[in-house]
């Protein structure tokens, strides 16, 4: 299977403009269909309302908010409609859409409770795009991140502000052998099938690395992927996360697949800070799954 269904939070303009930039690039691969989902908050806010909206609202003025929540809607649909202009994506009911068309694009606006119902609305999507938070104090988007990989189900897709320039040629996998890691690999399936080559990359010294990484290197080769698979083996007083940011870094890898949030104490240790690592602090797109 492909994927045919990409959702696109629309919650402001820089992380729409580059969650859908990213999603285009995947859409036009797979004949796939964007969602550009615009969601206003239910229930209103009674006070202040910080994002994305910005300013006071007491509990009398509710008109003063729904015509803010009304412009703001409207400025990103405008936006919508610009995007599918400059990446060349047709607008088209989800429902009108065939495996058989280009990539085309759909708008909805919709209410709901942010930012969880992001997240109930991805699981009906086989691939959700968001940008990067840009730094740890962008609250609203890294809480809007952590919801999409804790209750989706589904593969994120994670980019910087400028999205991603084209399809991945180089993909890499972070592997630990651990329930996480293998659901990130089945999700991905259909990027590890295009992709030109394939890293698996591994910490030689993790205690709980059960499954082999030379098995799923084969698996992968056996369903024709390009894969080849390396342990990286730690010198005294080496950092394990510092080692698999370094091979993820610059021009060798233009995509990190990997699964998110592990909880026994190495998965934390090494994935779980590698979660948060790839990110707030990594350039480089990231595709995770839970």
């Amino acid at each position: 299977m492909t994927w045919k269904t990409i959702l696109v939070p629309f919650v402001e303009e820089e992380t729409a403009r580059a969650g859908f930039a990213a999603a285009a690039v995947f859409a036009k691969k797979f004949n796939a269909h964007i969602v550009a989902l615009h969601l206003r908050q239910r229930p209103m806010p009674t006070q202040a309302v910080y994002f994305p909206l910005g300013g006071a609202f007491p509990p009398d003025d509710d008109d003063a908010f729904k015509q803010a929540e009304d412009a703001h809607a409207a400025q990103l649909h405008q936006l919508f409609d610009d995007l599918c202009d400059e990446h060349k994506v047709g607008i088209v009911a989800m429902e009108k859409h065939k495996s058989s068309m280009d990539a085309t694009a759909s708008w909805r606006d919709e209410k709901g409770d942010l930012p969880t119902a992001y997240a109930k609305a991805g699981a009906g999507f086989d691939l959700i795009a968001t940008m990067k938070p840009t730094t740890r104090d962008a609250y609203f988007q890294s809480r809007l991140v952590e919801e999409l990989l804790f209750r989706s189900g589904r593969p994120v897709l994670l980019c910087p502000k400028m999205g991603m320039p084209s399809f991945p040629a180089r993909a890499a996998l972070a592997w630990n052998g651990s329930a996480e890691a293998a659901s990130a690999v089945s999700a991905a399936s259909p990027v590890l099938s295009a992709a030109e080559t394939v890293r698996i990359l591994s910490v030689s010294e993790s205690p709980e690395q059960e499954a082999s990484i030379d098995d799923l290197s084969t698996g992968l080769r056996l369903q024709g992927v390009n894969a080849a698979a390396s342990e990286i083996g730690l010198e005294k007083g080496v950092d394990a996360q510092d080692a698999l940011m370094k091979r993820f870094a610059g021009a060798e890898v233009d995509l990190v697949i990997m699964g998110a949030y592990s909880h026994s104490r190495w998965r934390q240790a090494m994935l779980g800070g590698l979660t948060r690592a790839m990110i707030y602090e990594s350039e480089t797109p990231v595709l995770m799954k839970r």
